[in-house]
């Protein structure tokens, strides 16, 4: 199953520009009017990691295999969305299917593509937006109490019951303090057949102009100051998608003569990568050199599952250089003359960058 981030926010913000800059190809239809997207686009982006690129050169592999997310470039949300306006259930419900929220906020200025409260703030527009997903999901928690209030006077799974509904009451009650909930992994997992939209990670896509870049943190901190300036990726998506077909080293020019020091695209893939908590492990052979995404946590065995399901049945063991070790080395031949492989067994945590030889039963 892909894991995915949806790209969310206002009409006219950018998203379907972004969209098209993150899968490095013109897929998304553009222009200067609102809603251009009805129908989410949706596509596979790869994952950079430099490790990757130098275990390839070091194992001398023929082809490198990046990790991958799948984007939803979700239709534009305005005020109202949560009672229909707008289309708004039908784009509210395309965010259920996604595992990360990138909300993207409009900062640049163009008289050419209006804005669809035609009164450009940053600031009102986030508010906005996390506004009609709270409430959406007071919505969604009504239904939810209702129900089992219901299957309590039935005496009906009492105990789960129970606890679900302590559970969502505490979200309730801070969802109509207009905070956004704050919950664990544990209790998450309890509730989560209710379809909630605020329990999901965020991450803040500040959209600036070119001339906007160098200033960008004083712009989110005067707009925005409720969301800490570590939660917030600074891109110009304008600049990334017409740089689409250059070649890597001149984007890398041209972001620095904007003065940005790391491609927006990529932190953003990045941060989102650490949202979800996921890792990579990598396997490196002269036919591919591979990095393979997992839920931080997973054991050996339900990692080997991940490039093919018999591997979890005929598991017997891993064997494991962290990318430390293998970079040093220059490869598993001087780490194994050096005793740095180890031998892992079903309930090894894989670590991030781990380089893994399963063996298996044939």
């Amino acid at each position: 199953m892909s894991i995915s981030i949806g790209l969310v926010g206002l009409p006219s913000t950018g998203k379907s520009t972004l969209f098209n800059a993150l899968l490095q190809k013109y897929q998304a239809e553009v222009a200067a009017f609102n809603f251009t997207t009805i129908n989410p686009n949706i596509g596979i982006v790869e994952i950079p990691d430099p490790r990757l690129e130098k275990i390839a050169q070091i194992a001398k592999s023929k082809k490198i295999t990046y990790s991958t997310l799948k984007i939803f470039d979700i239709a534009g949300l305005i005020r109202g969305a949560h009672q229909g306006a707008g289309l708004g259930n039908q784009f509210l419900s395309e965010i259920n299917r996604v595992d990360l929220i990138a909300l993207v906020i409009r900062f640049f200025e163009n008289e050419n593509v209006p804005h669809p409260e035609n009164n450009l703030h940053p600031g009102n527009d986030l508010k906005t937006l996390l506004n009609e997903l709270m409430l959406k999901d007071l919505e969604t928690l009504d239904k939810a109490i209702f129900r089992l209030q219901k299957d309590l006077k039935l005496n009906q799974n009492v105990n789960y019951t129970k606890e679900t509904l302590k559970i969502i009451e505490k979200i309730k009650l801070t969802l109509e303090s207009e905070q956004i909930p704050n919950i664990s992994q544990e209790e998450i997992d309890k509730i989560k057949e209710i379809p909630l939209l605020t329990i999901k990670p965020f991450i803040f896509i500040a959209n600036c102009s070119q001339a906007q870049i160098i200033e960008a943190d004083e712009l989110i901190t005067n707009f925005c100051p409720k969301i800490p300036l570590k939660n917030w990726v600074i891109i110009d998506a304008l600049n990334e998608q017409e740089i689409i077909d250059f070649a890597k080293s001149e984007k890398q020019e041209i972001r620095e003569a904007m003065g940005m020091r790391q491609s927006g695209i990529d932190a953003l893939l990045q941060i989102s990568f650490e949202k979800l908590k996921l890792i990579n492990y990598f396997t490196a052979r002269a036919k591919e050199a591979r990095a393979w995404q997992i839920p931080l946590g997973t054991n050996a065995r339900q990692s080997s599952q991940k490039i093919h399901n018999d591997f979890f049945q005929k598991f017997i063991r891993a064997k494991v250089i962290s990318y430390e070790n293998y970079l040093s080395c220059e490869g598993e031949q001087k780490a194994k003359e050096k005793g740095l492989i180890r031998t892992e067994g079903e309930h090894y945590i894989v670590k991030d960058g781990d380089v893994i030889e399963f063996v298996l039963n044939k």
